[in-house]
């Protein structure tokens, strides 16, 4: 079944790339007075066609020359044909972000040696996914037709057609069908159509998808399937499984080593995310879920710091691989590996000067890198490629060990040296967390018995004065010295007692055992415990009772004393909360704190103990890469590409950046070896690039909910085990396969019995699906967390501490998206420039051109009102080193719609706003980003039918992540008739949190 899975997921790559058209790094013809009708493409082009292909053919089976016997001909080739082209119109280029020809309709069909064209096996013609809405191409504003319009267009196929001229009537069809407007005549505002034909045999070499295609085919030729695809399609005997618990944290205290940033603490519910995490040795695949601005990094930080700690002990550097879909979720992880802060002098930096941060990038070979960032690229060029030289390793390990010296005072001369005193330093870090687990476990076992046994006469309250279990130490002494003088009394009043009086008690008598009770009743009357009346009378037995309470006090003094010796020793202040209660109390003391200063036990040792462990082990690690750079140098074989050698290549690079970042497309062609694949008839030499199947220790995927099923889940067979994060409820994949497709391809590959197998919808609430699902969803359902709060339905954890938009802002969200889950910590607005939720109304409607939609009277008075309040907002936020004193980064405008985008970027650009550094466009354009103040188009009017954009499907993702980018300001533009505050939706709920104004325009 696994096979079947993977086969399925390559159909649908490939259906998708099929819809994605790159025909510039292959070759093409771009003719002028081509009438397609007829069926006819010039001879000459088709020819060299056909020269490439067959060779092409022949060379995959080793065979070069054309005169041997095995050469194998063709006598057709598929071809893919745009009938015109559509150029941006030179007076609009400056307000396009691209300026590129656009192709936006492409005919499939055979054509025959003579360029006789014929029907293709496969009808529906391609329209490339990047014109049509919903787009997440933020640098494409042309917008051909949409989706589901497409979807629907389908019904027009015909099994079979009488001749090409049936079939190019069936394309004029579709496309009328889907544009409206007829082939021959079709205009597009901003474009000039020129009526030139390109045409060109499609390769899924030059696809994005190819590497994912390759690691697919691989697999399948493989006898075992992959462990993590196998559980995220089998789930095998999942079962309900609870987090741990915070009385449960001391124990896996000591599984979290390291931390990479000294500015804040792990939140309550990142603390639960990663303990669970670290403690859970069978689950494969984790899933948390994190909703907007609740620190899906810090965590992801964390767990790759933990990582780099514990690999010390193994003596193997950790191979991370951090995913996502798209760029700019790469971006935003690179970014925030690169900018981790110390408090820590000397140590708290780099002690080799040509790496900075934790994190590599693997892009294309083309793809520009942004400067000051570590990369990788596939043909093994790097901006660290200077460093792995003899002269530089050795000018590294001068600087290295100047640096360990100065920070130790120390003077080392070699590197083994070096490794031996940073891991016995680490080990010391893991030894004292070690030696904090049985103090804390030895002191609660005794704190325990001590408020059972001793019986406290008065309130307990004075032992514990700050209301939790710090214990006062004073306190036990004095009622130790109080029991100690009583039990002297005792004594001297028994030695003391008279005759008659002992040999009557020993008789039993009444009045004289009452008597000497009373006595010692009156000796003992100011005891800080309890003693039972009936022990008064017998003096081994009054004598043995405050015994056992001098030695309870002992014991608890003698506890409490190493516990509190530790705590000064290693400079922490506050105890381990042991309970969900006591944790959220001592959590929200820490918010009173400035900047969320760290406060109790575990959040100082984040800080602390497991920040100076992480750049400890940064540092042996540069020590291990320096003696492995060594070593590879003075070998003359050098690493070899096969299995071995690529993966040392990995491993020593991972010991200066532990965590790689890609997106899913190239990932795969990263982590493969070469493999010889035998010989040409030229005696050439053939390769293979298998996968290195599950050599990656950890793959994180970040944006989860945005990565399709069968793009990101092939990689999961390279990884060990995989960390997913990510949120349903915001922005969701492009789906570049429709329904119709889609199940045709699940029936084709076995997956389903037919369109009518109730399997469909399994699948689907699985996530599995190429035009449904999510990788996030996936996750979901392979893991065994459920979160323990009846309100979260969806499986796995939750972060829920939300400290980016002010708390008015942040409540709709939790209202619409969340059930209230969400925990505010940024508070309410203050001082803000701006109200935190407004709306201005604008009495307007929009218009429907080309199967988009604009409001150009709405996007005026929305940039009128910008212009009249910019010098407000810049001398607000100027100061502010983020925004890098530009206007233009401190706010961000969103619109549901492309043509929108176009009419808000062409009169910002007449308002001389620098609109290639303003984010505007739709949600996509602020995914992972935020801004101080968003500004909202929402461009519909009252005379608008059907359902509204972002309320359809009733669901939350658009306006949760528009709103949801503003940290202070989120400002509705818009009639204020479609938002009706009665209903449910979306924008109903919005209505219900905004202010209404009106803007005198």
């Amino acid at each position: 079944m696994i096979k079947n899975w993977l086969r399925y997921w390559k159909n649908s790559l490939a259906d998708a790339e099929r819809a994605e058209i790159d025909f510039q790094r292959q070759k093409h013809f771009l003719r002028e007075h081509i009438d397609l009708s007829k069926g006819q493409l010039p001879s000459e082009d088709i020819k060299i066609l056909f020269d490439i292909e067959e060779r092409k053919l022949n060379e995959q089976r080793g065979i070069t020359k054309k005169d041997n016997p095995d050469w194998q001909s063709i006598d057709e080739i598929d071809l893919i044909i745009a009938p015109f082209v559509l150029q941006p119109l030179p007076e609009y280029q400056k307000y396009l972000r691209s300026t590129k020809p656009v192709f936006p309709f492409w005919i499939k069909a055979t054509a025959l040696p003579n360029g006789v064209l014929q029907v293709a096996e496969d009808h529906f013609p391609v329209i490339p996914r990047s014109v049509l809405a919903p787009s997440a191409d933020e640098d494409n504003e042309f917008i051909f037709s949409h989706v589901d319009t497409v979807d629907k267009a389908t019904k027009l196929d015909k099994s079979e057609f009488e001749g090409w001229s049936d079939y190019w009537d069936f394309h004029q069809n579709v496309f009328k069908e889907i544009t409206e407007q007829a082939m021959p005549t079709y205009q597009m505002e901003y474009y000039s159509r020129i009526d030139r034909t390109l045409y060109f045999v499609p390769d899924e070499k030059f696809t994005p998808s190819t590497h994912i295609i390759k690691l697919i085919e691989n697999l399948l030729i493989n006898e075992s399937e992959p462990s993590l695809i196998k559980q995220i399609i089998e789930t095998p005997g999942r079962k309900d499984q609870n987090p741990l618990a915070v009385n449960q944290y001391m124990e896996a205290n000591t599984l979290h080593l390291g931390q990479m940033g000294c500015d804040y603490p792990l939140s309550i519910t990142q603390r639960k995310a990663l303990y669970t995490f670290l403690n859970e040795k069978e689950e494969k695949v984790f899933a948390v879920n994190g909703p907007p601005g609740t620190g899906k990094t810090t965590l992801l930080q964390s767990v790759v710091a933990n990582y780099v700690v514990q690999s010390v002990k193994k003596n193997e550097p950790p191979v991370i691989l951090a995913c996502s879909t798209n760029n700019q979720a790469v971006t935003n992880i690179i970014e925030s590996f690169s900018k981790s802060n110390s408090n820590l002098p000397l140590l708290g930096q780099r002690w080799i000067s040509a790496v900075e941060g934790f994190a590599a990038f693997l892009p294309a070979n083309s793809k520009q890198i942004l400067k000051g960032i570590n990369y990788y690229k596939g043909d093994d060029s790097s901006n660290l490629s200077a460093i792995d030289d003899y002269e530089n390793v050795k000018r590294y390990e001068g600087e290295f060990l100047a640096g360990i010296n100065e920070y130790t005072k120390k003077n080392f001369v070699d590197l083994t040296t070096c490794c031996d005193y940073l891991k016995d330093e680490i080990l010391g870090i893991e030894n004292s967390l070690n030696e904090a687990k049985q103090l804390w476990k030895d002191f609660l076992q005794q704190i325990s018995l001590f408020n059972k046994e001793f019986e406290v006469a008065t309130s307990s309250s004075k032992y514990y004065p700050s209301g939790n279990l710090e214990i006062n130490i004073t306190e036990l002494k004095n009622d130790k010295e109080s029991c100690v003088d009583i039990e002297g009394q005792v004594i001297k009043y028994f030695n003391d007692e008279p005759f008659f009086r002992k040999l009557f008690c020993w008789l039993t008598f009444k009045s004289s055992l009452e008597k000497r009770t009373s006595e010692v009743r009156r000796l003992i009357r100011n005891a800080p415990c309890k003693f039972d009346d009936t022990l008064f009378s017998k003096r081994s037995k009054i004598l043995n009772a405050i015994n056992l309470k001098i030695e309870l006090l002992d014991s608890t003094i003698d506890k409490g004393t190493n516990w509190n010796e530790w705590k000064v020793k290693n400079e922490v202040k506050g105890n381990p909360p042991i309970s969900e209660k006591e944790l959220a109390i001592q959590e929200a003391a820490k918010t009173k704190e400035t900047e969320f200063a760290p406060c109790y036990f575990y959040d100082e040792l984040d800080v602390s103990l497991r920040h100076k462990a992480f750049w400890l082990s940064i540092h042996f690690w540069e020590a291990k890469w320096l003696q492995a750079s060594q070593d590879y140098l003075n070998d003359n074989r050098k690493e070899n590409k096969g299995t071995e050698g690529r993966m040392n290549l990995w491993r020593r690079r991972a010991m200066l950046t532990p965590c790689f970042v890609s997106t899913f497309f190239m990932a795969p062609r990263f982590f493969s070896y070469s493999k010889h694949a035998g010989k040409t008839d030229a005696d050439g030499n053939l390769w293979e690039s298998p996968p290195l199947e599950e050599f990656v220790d950890l793959l994180m995927v970040d944006e989860s909910g945005q990565v399709t099923p069968e793009v990101g889940l092939p990689s999961f067979a390279l990884c060990k085990k995989a960390l997913v994060v990510g949120d349903v409820k915001q922005i969701e994949p492009v789906w570049n396969i429709i329904p119709k497709v889609d199940i045709g391809n699940l029936i084709k590959h076995e997956i389903l019995k037919d369109a009518n197998d109730p399997k469909f919808s399994h699948f689907k609430s699985k996530g599995l699906l190429a035009s449904s699902g999510d990788v996030m969803t996936v996750a979901q359902n392979a893991t065994n967390f459920i979160y323990d709060d009846p309100r979260v339905s969806e499986r796995g954890m939750m972060l829920q501490e939300h400290r980016r938009c002010f708390n008015e802002i942040i409540k709709y969200c939790n209202e619409m998206a969340y059930a209230g889950v969400l925990k505010p910590l940024r508070g309410n607005s203050k001082k803000a420039v701006l109200p935190p939720m407004i709306h201005f109304h604008v009495e307007s409607n929009s218009i429907t051109k080309n199967r988009d939609r604009t409001n150009e009277k709405e996007a005026m008075v929305l940039l009128e009102w910008l212009m009249q309040f910019k010098e407000q907002i810049f001398n607000h936020y100027k100061h502010i080193k983020d925004y890098n004193n530009q206007f233009e980064n401190m706010v961000g405008i969103i619109t549901p719609f492309s043509g929108q985008k176009r009419t808000l970027i062409r009169l910002a650009n007449s308002k001389g706003l620098n609109t290639k550094l303003m984010k505007i466009g739709t949600v996509h354009a602020l995914q992972g980003a935020e801004r101080p103040v968003i500004l909202f188009s929402s461009v519909y009017g009252p005379g608008d039918t059907g359902t509204m954009f972002f309320d359809r499907d009733n669901k939350p993702n658009m306006l949760n992540v528009a709103v949801s980018r503003a940290k202070d300001s989120f400002i509705v533009f818009g009639n204020k008739n479609i938002f009706d505050s009665q209903t449910l939706k979306p924008s109903g709920i919005l209505a219900r949190h905004l202010k209404f104004h009106n803007f005198e325009f």
